[in-house]
């Protein structure tokens, strides 16, 4: 039943990006599909799996939710500055160091929450693929009328095959256990 749901999760996964109407509804219905057995499963009453029913539920349910979003005006220096450090204190006991320069006085205008969770993951990736004893950079600055935030790992990269392949789904670029603690950012 397990091997079912991932199966159903994969093909998900695979035709997500933005698709024909046709496909749209292709997805609508392994979704529903998806939704329906988790929902038999769990009225199992001593179902072996109910924590991974439970992690499916909740991502099936994340793909229909649509939270309302609320755009506030954001000095950037702090909240990228409490992001890291909430990352710092969430990474047990790896040994990196995250570089802050951050050009001061700074605002965007956006959703809190969308903002903090692409920070997030693209901190999160840079933890994850930096060596211990490593360094990862945050810069904040304004060039023009835009505003510049970069994050630089010094992991060991992506090959330029790999390149072509990373925006095709859930693809992982190496096997980081050869060089990390083999204890990943943790949220």
């Amino acid at each position: 039943n397990v091997d079912r749901l991932l199966d159903l999760q994969a093909k998900i996964d695979d035709i997500l990006n933005q698709r024909s109407v046709e496909e749209k509804e292709r997805i609508i219905s392994i979704i529903e599909d998806a939704a329906s057995f988790v929902e038999e499963l769990k009225e199992e009453e001593h179902s072996q799996n109910t924590e991974i029913l439970k992690h499916i539920s909740k991502r099936i349910e994340s793909l229909f939710s649509i939270e309302e979003i609320h755009m506030e005006k954001i000095l950037l220096n702090g909240f990228l500055d409490d992001i890291c450090n909430e990352a710092i204190t969430s990474i047990k006991g790896r040994d990196l160091n995250i570089i802050r320069n951050f050009e001061k006085g700074i605002h965007i205008t956006m959703d809190r929450n969308i903002l903090k969770k692409v920070f997030l993951g693209l901190l999160k990736n840079a933890i994850e693929n930096t060596p211990d004893e490593g360094k990862i950079e945050v810069t904040i600055q304004s060039e023009g009328n835009e505003i510049r935030i970069d994050i630089h790992d010094y992991g060991v990269g992506i090959t330029s095959q790999n390149q072509k392949m990373i925006f095709g789904g859930f693809f992982h670029t190496q096997d980081t256990e050869l060089y990390s603690s083999k204890r990943p950012y943790e949220f």
